[in-house]
C-alpha cells in the first residue's frame, strides 16, 4: 500500500482495455456485492462484450450480479477485491493494463485511483 503518493503520476505500461463505468452501475454493483456477501468484482471480456460482475470465484454456485459496460475484441478477466473498490461515487473512465493494474479516473478528471488486480486475473485466455 502506498501511503504517500509519488510526486509524478503513475503511467500504465499499456492500455488495451478502456470503458466507462457509470455511477449508477458502480453503486448497484457494490450494493449487490454487499447484500449477497460477494467478495470480488470481476471485469471480464469474452472477445465481444465487457461485463462487470459481483461474484465469489471460490463458490461457483453463489449468486452473481453482472452488467454489460462495453465492447471488446480482447479476452481477459480482471479480478478485484470489493474492499479495494471503496471509491468516491461518480462515473469513471476505466483503463486496464495487462500488467495487472487498473486506473479509475473520475470522468471530470478531478480524481484518479490505481488499483492492483488479484493473482487470478488473466489476459488473452487462461
Amino acid at each position: 500500500m502506498v501511503t504517500i503518493p509519488p510526486n509524478k503520476g503513475v503511467d500504465l505500461p499499456d492500455e488495451p482495455i478502456k470503458f466507462v463505468l457509470g455511477d449508477k452501475v458502480l453503486k448497484q454493483l457494490l450494493q449487490a456485492a454487499s447484500v449477497m456477501g460477494l467478495p470480488e468484482v470481476v471485469i471480464q471480456g469474452d472477445g465481444e462484450v465487457i461485463k462487470v460482475i459481483a461474484t465469489n470465484s471460490k463458490n461457483t454456485t453463489a449468486h452473481q450480479f453482472s452488467y454489460e459496460v462495453g465492447k471488446t475484441s480482447e479476452q481477459f478477466k480482471a479480478v478485484f477485491k470489493v474492499e479495494n473498490l471503496k471509491m468516491i461515487a461518480g462515473a469513471y473512465d476505466v483503463t486496464i493494463s495487462t500488467k495487472r493494474l487498473a486506473q479509475f479516473n473520475l470522468t471530470d478528471g478531478s480524481l484518479t485511483y490505481w488499483i492492483a488486480m488479484e493473482g487470478s486475473s488473466y489476459f488473452g485466455g487462461q
